[in-house]
């Protein structure tokens, strides 16, 4: 750390951030530089990360939980330190040992902001954990409106590229440009898949009809959403139990009467 050249001022904060750090690693029992990157990160210390990866340390070095540096940045919703990981290229797909990548945990915490710099970065937006739980999945159950908005949107925009090759390639040969279009769209590469299923069988639609945990004000952006997955096209017959799942929680039905 050293060599990374500072100012008097720059120094003095330095030191002060690096004794608050020293302590914490001092309580895991913390010796090398690898592993002090994942618990500045998690303890929002910006300025120790940029020394350590100025320093040339691991930006993608995992823990005893698999976890990395930029899934605890993204769990805790450290959105300067999550750019800064991204910065040095950080992978955004590691999954830790329950399967949770730094998406995943985004997703489920709502923090928008780091979602957009995740899939900026290229983070697989269709990735699982353990439990079979996707960015998606877990955005429609907590009730997370607008990483829900952006995963479909950013999932469509993914795939325009290829959209636009395919009709200028092939559509120039044809005096049928609707086949051309109805082609296009069956060979779409997949953007955000939402009538993905975790383990228990349930899709984005069924997890965003639950009721929230947590707080009622999420009733309505629930509401949003499954208005949003009903727009894309998910399926609503898709079957939980043997139940249907439209008209199987008080969630759905309050949206079919605001409908």
């Amino acid at each position: 750390l050293c060599r990374v050249t500072m100012t008097e001022e720059g120094l003095t904060f330095f030191f002060r951030e690096y004794a608050r750090l020293k302590r914490i690693l001092h309580k895991h029992n913390i010796t090398d530089s690898e592993h002090a990157l994942i618990r500045a990160a998690e303890h929002n210390r910006i300025h120790i990360v940029g020394l350590l990866l100025e320093a040339d340390t691991d930006v993608n070095v995992r823990d005893q939980t698999g976890g990395t540096a930029l899934i605890a940045a993204c769990y805790n919703g450290y959105t300067e330190v999550a750019l800064e990981l991204l910065h040095y290229k950080a992978n955004p797909d590691l999954q830790d040992e329950g399967g949770h990548t730094a998406l995943i945990f985004s997703c489920d915490k709502g923090h928008v902001e780091i979602c957009t710099s995740l899939v900026d970065a290229g983070a697989a937006l269709n990735m699982q954990d353990n439990r079979g739980n996707s960015g998606l999945l877990m955005a429609a159950y907590i009730g997370h409106i607008d990483v829900c908005h952006l995963l479909v949107e950013r999932g469509m925009y993914s795939c325009l590229p290829f959209f636009v090759i395919f009709v200028v390639l092939f559509g120039s040969h044809t005096n049928h440009p609707m086949i051309v279009l109805n082609d296009a769209f069956l060979f779409l590469p997949p953007g955000v898949q939402v009538n993905i299923q975790n383990d228990d069988g349930r899709t984005p639609l069924m997890m965003a009809c639950y009721p929230p945990e947590v707080e009622t004000r999420y009733l309505n952006a629930k509401c949003d959403i499954c208005a949003l997955l009903i727009g894309m096209a998910c399926n609503t017959y898709m079957t939980l139990s043997g139940t249907c799942m439209l008209h199987s929680n008080t969630v759905m039905m309050r949206f079919d009467i605001t409908l």
